[in-house]
């Protein structure tokens, strides 16, 4: 009797997207929290990026609720997330008001952080101007997410104040850091295989030749020990 031919290859399962005639990997596809369709990063970035030109939710295409901002987060940069969140604070609560006055209402535009709070121009400029003489302060953020750059360098209406405020952030001893985007950013560089200068955190990866490193931003280190080297 012949013997049955054991199935070498491992199956890989795939999902039908969007259109129904696109089949992607399951690990490359997101399961949205609105209705537990999954989708594809191609095709849900595309949804996202639709829908901050337009001005507009980002929206099932199955269930047509609303994608959590959280997944939108996910396929966005972070000034576009900014953008995105900016429009969906204002349409789903046009009466919302910055999270730092002291007063109820303010005339004031508002600007929001990646979480998703407000803040007023006053409020950002106070923000900054004590983080000009507060190191602790730095880099400016909300809820353990850091304040577009873009934010500060509106608040500081002098160009010296902003190349300061950067030359604190550079200074920022990184190792200590409680920002969850530099917690990502610490795991995206171990993922790669790749080690952070210990002067300033930047990802560096060491391909062939003499351990000794020189990061892009001129500290230089021993890539084994990450003990940092005399020129």
């Amino acid at each position: 009797m012949p013997s049955t031919a054991r199935q070498t290859r491992r199956e890989v399962k795939t999902v039908a997207c969007c259109n129904g005639s696109n089949y992607r990997p399951l690990r490359r596809v997101f399961e949205l929290s609105c209705c537990k369709y999954q989708i594809c990063f191609r095709c849900l970035s595309k949804t996202c990026s639709k829908a901050l030109k337009n001005s507009i939710l980002a929206t099932c295409w199955k269930c047509n609720k609303e994608i959590a901002p959280n997944q939108v987060e996910l396929v966005l940069s972070r000034s576009e997330f900014a953008l995105y969140m900016a429009w969906h604070r204002k349409e789903m609560c046009p009466s919302a008001n910055c999270v730092s006055c002291a007063v109820k209402e303010t005339k004031n535009e508002l600007r929001v952080a990646p979480c998703g709070h407000n803040y007023c121009q006053p409020c950002l400029l106070r923000m900054c101007r004590l983080a000009l003489g507060d190191r602790a302060l730095v880099p400016l953020r909300c809820c353990k997410k850091e304040l577009p750059d873009d934010y500060v360098r509106e608040a500081l209406d002098k160009d010296d104040d902003f190349a300061k405020y950067q030359q604190l952030v550079r200074e920022k001893d990184w190792k200590v850091s409680d920002l969850q985007s530099d917690a990502e950013y610490s795991a995206t560089v171990k993922a790669m295989g790749a080690k952070q200068c210990p002067g300033c955190g930047i990802g560096v990866q060491r391909d062939f030749g003499c351990v000794h490193m020189a990061c892009p931003n001129g500290h230089q280190f021993c890539y084994t020990c990450l003990q940092p080297t005399n020129p």
